[in-house]
């Protein structure tokens, strides 16, 4: 969330003109991430037995069934597999792939498209501070949902003072 939050604000600031902010906060935040990477802190959020395995079941349970590769499982479906004791993770850790486990090649795709047009109308726009407020809380949710899954009130509140700190 923090890094994500970091990215996002510099994203801002950059497209907000102030290039000297963004540039000083990108290289402390630079220095901030080799200082808790060098001291190990990483380590245990894509430990094996973490984030990397949820994924991994995921991906293996997904490519079994060819057809619900396609289709999805359906809206829930992870969470319906918790409860019928496939296995104990609530969620993916990941939107991104709890969408495609979810909704299939179909409905990952659906989302693209809609991102892609949301993105075309965005460039088409010329950018005002609110809009680069926005376009920074969307990398953060978007950055979020790689590694969580944004819909928790916390990542929520993140994007809520990410914006606000913008305007």
């Amino acid at each position: 969330c923090v890094m994500a939050v970091w990215l996002g604000s510099c994203l801002t600031w950059w497209l907000q003109g102030k290039r000297k902010l963004a540039g000083l906060v990108i290289a402390l935040g630079l220095l901030s991430l080799g200082l808790v990477a060098s001291q190990g802190w990483l380590a245990g959020f894509l430990n094996p037995e973490g984030r990397l395995q949820v994924w991994r079941t995921a991906w293996q349970f997904w490519q079994q069934h060819p057809l619900n590769a396609w289709l999805g499982y359906g809206a829930g479906s992870v969470g319906i597999l918790t409860a019928r004791g496939v296995w104990n993770y609530g969620f993916l850790h990941n939107d991104w792939l709890q969408w495609g486990f979810e909704f299939g090649l179909i409905g990952a795709g659906l989302l693209v498209l809609a991102l892609l047009v949301l993105l075309r109308r965005v460039m088409e726009t010329p950018i005002s501070a609110s809009l680069a407020a926005w376009i920074g809380a969307a990398s953060v949710y978007g950055l979020i949902a790689c590694f969580n899954f944004p819909l928790h009130i916390g990542a929520t509140l993140m994007l809520g003072v990410v914006i606000w700190a913008a305007l």
